[in-house]
């Protein structure tokens, strides 16, 4: 970013640190919740000071308005801070509960300022660089973790046993975290996996090498294998179809995506379609059967001694059944307060996963629905839907704009089957989604669709 001051080239440098810290657990691995909050704290005294700066200059007045998409996010927060700060109060709820609950969505303003402060910038581009080379070394890293367990069973107290000798502790590190599944197969996944489904589709934006896309998606699709989470995998899949879906009505109806530079696209999809096969025979080799479809609940077994015998019917697992139950109890409660809800921080107290944070559950468009009432979870579709739709009609035939719809879907339906987008690092992607977003609507009819954003 050779055209920014000192004082941008700091805020951008605290974004960074702040992305590297959700991704791989920070640059040595001992960032921890008090350090982020710094970091954060950092990123909102900088940009507000570039604002005010900005502000005070006649032309960013006559620029900005109240109904500029920089302060969407800010609206989005504000409107929030009803169930945040209000219903909890009239249902009788904690409002600690609430404010721990719903403490993530400050990056929601923060996010505000930053696009109000390097506005013209272009600084997604440059945040996509180290996403996906940081993704790439957290997906390296999952999938050779996987091989090792795979090769080398470990017993699970020996897990968190690595992770203090290095760390020194167990909190708030969101790397060399794995979790064994029934003693067929080894799952690993951790929290900050979520940053793959952003990376899938922001690596053609960047990378103009075929071969280089297919060799990043073949690392990036063996690492959602090894997750064996189904909410990941559906993410994804979803957002796929969607995208290719696109691409093909937009090639038939405006020339200008025919010139976008698509190819390398379709050679990242065929290295996710590979790292499927390649996982598949691994898996085979090592634990004689594939645990992909296991997973999928496409068979199951029951006898430990004869791994080959089939069930002929479709078994549910035991996060699907748990899944099933939350969703029930869930709605029971929501029906007792249908419009607004129950406000952040409530919860059914027969189905609490962690008694630290009770407000946590797997389904969150159920829960969503239980804190906020239909007039809240009205209110998160239509945000979700607002991107991608302002995105399908202010970048039509744009390349890019079908990349960020891939990313808000595959994100989304990742996030909302795992606790995963209220935590900082779920809220770190999302404040990721807004930056973008908000430069492609600024910049919106000043450029030509079809510029290729790529870098060599």
């Amino acid at each position: 970013m050779k055209n920014c001051n000192w004082l941008e080239k700091v805020l951008i440098a605290a974004i960074i640190l702040l992305i590297g810290d959700t991704i791989l657990g920070g640059p040595v691995g001992l960032i921890f919740r008090g350090e982020r909050h710094f970091i954060l704290t950092l990123i909102f005294l900088v940009s507000f000071y570039l604002c005010l700066q900005k502000l005070t200059k006649i032309s960013i007045l006559k620029t900005l308005s109240w109904k500029d998409y920089v302060f969407w996010p800010l609206w989005i927060f504000l409107i929030n801070l009803i169930w945040v700060l209000a219903i909890p109060i009239v249902t009788g709820g904690s409002l600690m509960l609430a404010i721990q609950d719903a403490q993530s969505l400050a990056i929601l303003p923060i996010a505000s300022l930053v696009a109000c402060s390097m506005q013209h910038k272009k600084i997604s581009l440059f945040l996509m660089q180290w996403i996906t080379g940081l993704t790439v070394i957290l997906a390296a890293c999952q999938f050779a973790l996987w091989i090792w367990l795979n090769c080398y069973p470990q017993p699970p107290e020996n897990y968190y046993h690595y992770i203090k000798l290095i760390f020194n502790t167990v909190d708030s590190v969101f790397i060399f975290l794995q979790e064994p599944i029934s003693g067929d197969h080894v799952r690993v996944f951790w929290i900050s996996s979520i940053w793959i489904t952003v990376a899938v589709f922001i690596t053609p934006l960047i990378i103009n090498s075929n071969k280089k896309i297919f060799l990043v998606d073949l690392i990036l699709g063996c690492a959602i294998c090894v997750t064996f989470t189904k909410g990941l995998w559906l993410g994804i899949f979803v957002a796929i179809i969607f995208c290719i879906g696109v691409m093909l009505f937009f090639i038939r109806r405006y020339t200008s995506f025919s010139e976008s530079p698509i190819n390398n696209w379709w050679y990242g999809l065929l290295g996710l379609v590979c790292s499927i096969f390649l996982i598949m025979f691994l898996d085979y080799l090592v634990n004689e059967r594939i645990s992909l479809l296991s997973r999928m609940s496409i068979f199951e077994i029951t006898d430990a001694s004869n791994k080959d015998m089939p069930i002929n019917n479709v078994i549910t697992d035991k996060s699907t059944a748990e899944r099933m139950s939350q969703t029930g109890a869930l709605l029971t409660k929501w029906e007792q307060r249908p419009f607004m809800g129950f406000g952040y921080g409530a919860f059914v107290s027969d189905h609490v996963r962690d008694p630290s944070r009770p407000f946590l559950y797997e389904m969150l468009p159920f829960a969503l629905l239980m804190k906020l009432g239909i007039v809240g979870f009205g209110l998160y579709l239509i945000s979700i839907w607002g991107l991608i739709l302002s995105v399908l009609y202010k970048k039509r035939g744009s390349y890019e704009g079908v990349m960020f719809i891939g990313t808000v879907i595959a994100f989304f339906i990742a996030a909302n089957t795992n606790p995963i987008l209220y935590s900082f690092v779920g809220m770190t992607v999302v404040f990721f989604i807004l930056i973008w977003w908000i430069e492609m609507m600024h910049a919106a009819g000043k450029v030509p669709d079809n510029q290729d954003r790529s870098v060599p």
